[in-house]
């Protein structure tokens, strides 16, 4: 409503349209909007700074203007939703604290079948506050939406929630974010991620309804990092999912130059992702990679130039996942390297350096079938370099470097293991129990080819069937 006075038009607010066509017009031509000149959010002052800042965010995001928050201290009464079109810029010593329940930050409200699209989110410190708020609360929650733009972000001290969850969303750049504290005063909060990647659900997301399961697609996570805080210790996983294996969670995941290596149990724990691209990303954790599918699509992941450790059990472990390649990669295990579970289309090569500390650097079991491992380093094995058995088929070790094995090089072993063939190997060592031992159940192992100490007493043990295991057929030094 409005009032005339003479060829003056006010609103009720008492502020005349003139006036405010005025402010609009500078908004329009400065293209930005300073939440504390524009608005009069308060610095450091509990009251109303969400709600102006919702204000801003309501009225900028449709004009395309970007709201920004200047070096300061906010502390934020409620949660911020994300409007589509948003385009906000927070100050890189901006502090956001939360003095409320629930998530800092989501793109739509409780209640709504979708989630807003279009949003671009850089800068600031967001932190949670949980050593102080005992409530659950990611920093940001991301739904059933699309085109979605978070950098630069530092999120801090999360209760039991995540950094961030990306679920059902189409598109989403994720990049120089950092994440410093979880609380899980309960200590049963092991599977909470930093970054959260999975399908909509009400489990998964439970903030806009019971869920419909899309998956997310397109996700790319760049330069991100985890690590503790002043008072919390690091998130428990980098980046992951917590959802089930055997449905697909994301179709076309990149992460690239990440830094997952202060995560306490998982650098990254991907389950049900398919079409995903590692590239020199750094992880260390009590496990260091875990992929999870369901044993019968394709998983098609691609691990290069990465640095993994796993700190009391695996480096990567695989589990019912198909067409897996790790070139360039150096894999620590407390355990062993790399163990494989009903594993299909695995190929390890370029170099890769792996080594399983107190079992076997690699590890292939339960009908796991089409492994090749070559052009390798396999070093420090704490019993076996290679242990296949129980049913793995058609195994090619060609061309590897093998150096500070425990016990046999090559092991072989359970019924049902068969068409393996071991070429063209390097072992440096000069002491070891046997290079290559297989036991009976094995079926057409064949050893050619091969260069070993001739110091090592007994080179061969088998009792394999259909088999070519000559001494004649390999080199000694």
């Amino acid at each position: 409503m409005s009032f005339i006075d003479g060829r003056i038009v006010y609103d009720t607010d008492g502020k005349s349209v003139l006036d405010k066509v005025g402010i609009l017009q500078r908004k329009l031509k400065n293209k930005e909007v300073d939440v504390v000149e524009e608005y009069g959010v308060v610095k450091n002052a509990l009251g109303n700074a969400a709600t102006l800042i919702q204000q801003a965010i309501d009225e900028c995001a449709p004009l395309g203007l970007w709201v920004v928050v200047p070096k300061g201290d906010y502390l934020l009464e409620k949660s911020l939703i994300a409007k589509t079109g948003l385009k906000m810029l927070v100050h890189k010593d901006a502090k956001m604290l939360r003095y409320h329940n629930d998530c800092m930050v989501l793109n739509g409200a409780s209640g709504n079948a979708t989630g807003q699209s279009n949003i671009w989110i850089e800068g600031g410190i967001w932190d949670c506050r949980g050593n102080v708020i005992a409530d659950d609360g990611s920093a940001f929650a991301m739904g059933y939406a699309s085109n979605i733009t978070l950098r630069n972000l530092k999120i801090y001290n999360v209760n039991f929630s995540h950094g961030m969850e990306i679920c059902a969303i189409n598109g989403a750049d994720i990049e120089f974010c950092e994440g410093y504290g979880f609380i899980d005063a309960g200590g049963t909060r092991t599977t909470a991620e930093f970054i959260q990647i999975e399908r909509g659900t009400s489990a998964g997301f439970p903030y806009f309804g019971s869920g419909d399961g899309t998956i997310s697609k397109n996700i790319r996570v760049r330069r991100c990092k985890v690590g503790a805080s002043d008072v919390a210790p690091s998130f428990n996983v980098g980046l992951g999912s917590h959802d089930v294996a055997t449905a697909i969670g994301a179709d076309g995941v990149y992460v690239a130059d990440c830094d997952f290596t202060q995560a306490v149990e998982i650098g990254m724990d991907i389950k049900g992702y398919v079409n995903v691209v590692i590239e020199r990303t750094k992880m260390k954790a009590k496990q260091g990679l875990a992929i999870y599918h369901d044993g019968t699509s394709v998983t098609n992941v691609t691990l290069r130039d990465c640095d993994i450790v796993g700190t009391v059990t695996q480096g990567v472990r695989l589990d019912n996942v198909q067409k897996i390649v790790i070139e360039n990669t150096k894999i620590v295990g407390y355990t062993n390297g790399v163990y494989g579970v009903k594993a299909i289309d695995v190929d390890i090569c370029n170099k890769s350096d792996i080594s399983g500390q107190t079992s076997d650097a690699l590890n292939f079991i339960t009908n796991s079938t089409n492994i090749m491992v070559t052009r390798s380093i396999i070093r420090l094995a704490g019993r076996h370099a290679f242990n296949i058995y129980d049913g793995a088929t058609h195994v090619r070790l060609r061309d590897n470097e093998i150096i500070d094995v425990t016990t046999n090089v090559f092991n072989f072993a359970g019924s049902g293991t068969k068409l393996v063939f071991v070429t063209g190997n390097l072992v440096l060592d000069t002491t070891l129990t046997n290079v290559v031992n297989a036991s009976s159940g094995v079926d057409k192992l064949f050893f050619k080819d091969n260069v070993y100490s001739s110091a090592i007493a007994t080179p061969i043990s088998s009792s394999a069937t259909n088999s070519n295991i000559l001494a004649s057929d390999n080199q000694t030094f």
